[in-house]
């Protein structure tokens, strides 16, 4: 196999798997966020509650920002997650 096919495979697959990585990041933080954000809709969520929905929304803002950023997708800078 040419040099430039092995390179085009191997860049396919690490593309793969950094979105795969990113979606299951996303999931998560979406998960988080829609039971945080379920409590707000009813007016039935603590000062503490609204902080961490704030800070897994910017996560997950962040998260999606990662695609911008040099260097996605071969090596992510992925943003920490707040504390659950």
């Amino acid at each position: 196999m040419p040099s430039w096919a092995l390179e085009l495979a191997l860049s396919a697959e690490i593309n793969k798997i950094s979105n795969s990585e990113l979606f299951e990041r996303i999931a998560g933080a979406s998960q988080i966020i829609q039971t945080l954000q379920h409590s707000f809709d009813i007016g039935e969520i603590s000062e503490e509650e609204t902080r961490k929905l704030m800070l897994w929304k910017r996560y997950r803002i962040a998260l999606v920002n990662t695609l911008d950023q040099f260097g996605w997708p071969a090596t992510p800078d992925w943003p920490t997650p707040p504390e659950p």
